[in-house]
């Protein structure tokens, strides 16, 4: 996938020359997948120019789906000036959130009533549908779009689009769910702030449920776009009005590990000068607390090129096994999904005594086992395995509701390699088990061809 920036600003449009570093629009980002299917996140000012990138290049007719986020003006602005959609042949789906008071069409029809705009809604001469949507997912082309609600003064909603094992999330106009998150102390000054120990960072550490649901919505994906319009500071004095810190979208990305973190939704009162030194500050930081995220603010011209994942080829040409030792039924069929989907050969035990029997008689890649059971509960099963050297070396990852309900430190004196908390999202599944194949050395790693 390829990601241009043609907005970044929050709020409204900020022109002038102390943003022509990081731009005056307000929010666009173009997506182009794979196959070719164009994608418009926000229609801000920027998706003006954006148009006439389009008019200028693409071939006729154009067919594209507009993502916007929600309907509030910054969002929708440059929507009138988007030249595509004065073309005959050009066909656009406009997707958002499904309010209870007007549909999407309406709210796009008012914004082009005569009072503010001379061209109809009825007189644009391209196609446009309009689909709302709730929290679903839906196939643009080969490219999965997932959405989740989030935390603005109005419904709005965040994407991620997945094509070609690759992952974009869009987060903007977002507030914290609760004020319970680390506050590294990043300024607008030029001296770096003291920074907290990483260790005060965990993955289960959320106070508000939402929270935990929007890491794990974000998790792993390859690019996350969010909301960092406020500093720290500033965020204090504006608690309700739907945005986010500098700091919380850092929060968000080292919990949800996720490759790349870029900053937007500039404040209008953000010029080039601070947000380099925020940047600067932000990326110094981002080495300790998480070495291998990458951080930067959005740009207008910003440019991301995503390659196809490298596929994973099984050594020997077999399929690696996995072992699910788990007695809730809908979790076994939720994992037995994802590890078939992701090219694996599930074995399947319902408690302690039969996953024991069915690991030393198939002896598999990895285990997935599930901490609290009847009769022989996950420790057990660790121990047994343990000592037997046919299993002895198995990678175990343990399964558990609750942080509290697994006692840490007895689960790896016992031989747990890892643990992942109910409920986990399919990627989360997906990336660990991927991971503890390939350190085992079941799976080889290699480039597409």
């Amino acid at each position: 996938m390829k990601i241009k920036f043609w907005g970044t600003r929050g709020s409204l449009p900020t022109p002038g020359p102390s943003t022509l570093l990081y731009g005056g629009n307000s929010a666009c980002v173009e997506v182009r997948t794979d196959d070719g299917q164009l994608i418009v996140l926000d229609c801000g000012t920027g998706i003006r120019a954006l148009g006439q990138a389009l008019l200028a290049t693409e071939q006729k007719p154009l067919v594209g789906h507009l993502l916007v986020s929600h309907t509030h003006w910054d969002h929708i602005q440059g929507f009138p000036f988007f030249g595509p959609i004065y073309v005959p042949g050009n066909a656009f789906t406009i997707y958002s959130g499904r309010a209870t008071d007007k549909p999407l069409k309406a709210v796009f029809s008012g914004q082009l009533d005569y009072l503010y705009f001379p061209v109809n809604l009825r007189q644009l001469p391209a196609t446009m549908e309009f689909r709302e949507l709730g929290e679903e997912a839906f196939r643009i082309g080969e490219a999965t779009v997932r959405t989740m609600t989030l935390n603005h003064t109005t419904l709005t909603l965040g994407y991620r689009i997945e094509s070609r094992g690759r992952s974009i999330a869009y987060i903007t106009d977002h507030e914290p769910y609760s004020r319970y998150y680390p506050k590294w102390g990043i300024t607008g000054g030029l001296e770096h702030p003291a920074q907290p120990l990483a260790t005060n960072l965990t993955r289960r550490s959320f106070v508000h449920e939402e929270e935990q649901r929007l890491a794990d919505f974000i998790e792993g994906v390859d690019i996350l776009i969010q909301d960092a319009q406020y500093l720290e500071e500033e965020y204090a004095s504006h608690v309700g009005w739907g945005h986010g810190s500098v700091d919380y979208a850092l929060d968000m990305a080292v919990a949800a590990k996720v490759g790349q973190l870029v900053f937007f939704h500039h404040d209008p009162s953000h010029e080039d000068g601070l947000l380099s030194a925020i940047e600067a500050q932000c990326r110094d930081l981002a080495q300790t607390l998480a070495p291998d995220l990458e951080v930067s603010f959005g740009a207008e011209g910003k440019e991301i090129n995503l390659d196809p994942a490298r596929e994973i080829t099984r050594i020997g040409g077999r399929k690696p096994r996995v072992l699910v030792v788990e007695d809730d039924p809908d979790v076994v069929g939720i994992l037995e999904y994802i590890l078939r989907e992701d090219g694996n050969e599930p074995i399947l035990a319902t408690d302690g005594e039969q996953g024991i029997a069915k690991a030393l008689a198939e002896v598999p890649d990895l285990i997935l086992l599930d901490v609290m059971m009847p009769v022989v509960d996950g420790y057990q099963v660790c121990q047994v395995l343990r000592a037997n050297a046919a299993t002895r070396r198995i990678p175990i990852i343990m399964l558990t509701g609750k942080t509290e309900e697994m006692d840490a430190e007895r689960g790896f004196r016992d031989g747990v390699n890892d643990y992942m908390t109910k409920p986990f999202a399919p990627a989360q599944v997906r990336a660990r088990t991927r991971s503890w194949l390939l350190r085992s050395g079941t799976l080889a790693d290699q480039h597409q061809t």
